[in-house]
């Protein structure tokens, strides 16, 4: 099936591709427009969990080989969720369906490796992704929209969908009575690789699945990530056209609390690397039993998040979500 209808998607996250994927899989001329210069100029965080909804999407959206790479790429399933005290003790536990199927889309619960998910859902569309083209905002008349970019260029299509993330230039431009509302919220991430040694340092109850420890204002997220299958080698086997980036199985954490709550100001660690990250993640559970400490043993690499929600008719408090 093909269609005269041209699509413009601003945002090649993944959202953004996977609707184009299946706008392609559907007949439908699309083409994405990316304000990074190259998909890997910044880190964009670790491990997410996908559920049906997300299994449903992917099914429907993806060829039938990318699909079955991102099921072979996926992390070992969980068995529960805990939340946990600081001392360890077991507050609320929610445990998996044991007769769910896992693997099919109408009942998937799983994890993905972030940078292995968007590497799939980009692949076969290099000559639709513009990277280093970011929309600054767009006119709509009755034949179509004029996307305006931050380097004087246009672009015309006959439908623009946003899925540029928190400043949405799409959104500013349709709505541009709402900001961004900081929240106030602030967590640093760790990606701490497993090997014979820094698998005995994670205790048992942070094992079976996504954990949250909650220590008065301080909070720690936990996450196992292990791969059914090693990216690259899963790609091979099964799509040897896509090339998938190595990675091994870690232990994503992350370490969360109001920003007056961390030692170091908003601009200071904007400006830190990995390990001084980890220094401040570090002092902030300091007066947790040595368990938790060693939740998060030194990474090789780190990043810093702030939290905003979009919210009418209210201005920014402090820094802006990013």
């Amino acid at each position: 099936m093909s269609s005269d209808l041209r699509v413009a998607v601003a945002g090649a996250g993944l959202g953004g591709l996977c609707l184009a994927q299946g706008l392609v899989r559907a007949g439908v001329d699309v083409q994405v427009y990316e304000r990074d210069a190259a998909p890997d100029v910044r880190r964009q965080g670790y491990r997410l969990h996908v559920d049906a909804r997300a299994g449903l999407a992917l099914d429907k959206c993806l060829p039938l080989k990318l699909f079955q790479l991102f099921l072979a790429t996926e992390s070992q399933p969980s068995r529960k969720f805990t939340v946990l005290s600081a001392q360890l003790r077991v507050l609320h536990e929610t445990l998996t369906d044991p007769n769910r199927d896992p693997y099919q889309p109408e009942t998937l619960s799983t994890l993905v490796n972030r940078v292995t998910l968007r590497e799939i859902l980009g692949a076969g569309l290099d000559d639709r992704i513009h990277f280093g083209r970011e929309l600054d905002e767009y006119e709509q008349d009755t034949a179509g929209v004029t996307l305006r970019f931050a380097d004087g260029s246009t672009e015309r299509a006959d439908v623009l969908v946003g899925a540029d993330g928190v400043h949405s230039a799409v959104r500013g431009t349709m709505l541009p009575d709402v900001t961004v509302v900081d929240t106030g919220s602030r967590i640093i991430y760790g990606k701490t690789p497993l090997d014979d040694e820094t698998r005995r340092l994670v205790p048992a109850a942070l094992r079976d699945g996504f954990t949250a420890i909650i220590g008065g204002h301080i909070g720690l997220a936990t996450g196992l990530v292990e791969l059914r299958q090693p990216p690259p080698e899963a790609a091979a086997a099964i799509a040897p056209g896509v090339r998938l980036s190595p990675t091994g199985d870690y232990l994503m954490w992350g370490v969360s609390a109001q920003h007056d709550r961390f030692p170091e100001s908003d601009a200071t660690m904007t400006g830190m690397d990995a390990v001084a990250l980890h220094v401040v993640a570090s002092t902030a559970i300091r007066t947790w039993p040595p368990t938790c400490a060693r939740c998060s043993p030194k990474p090789r690499s780190t990043r810093r998040s702030s939290s905003g929600s979009a919210a009418p008719n209210a201005s920014s408090r402090g820094r802006r979500a990013g």
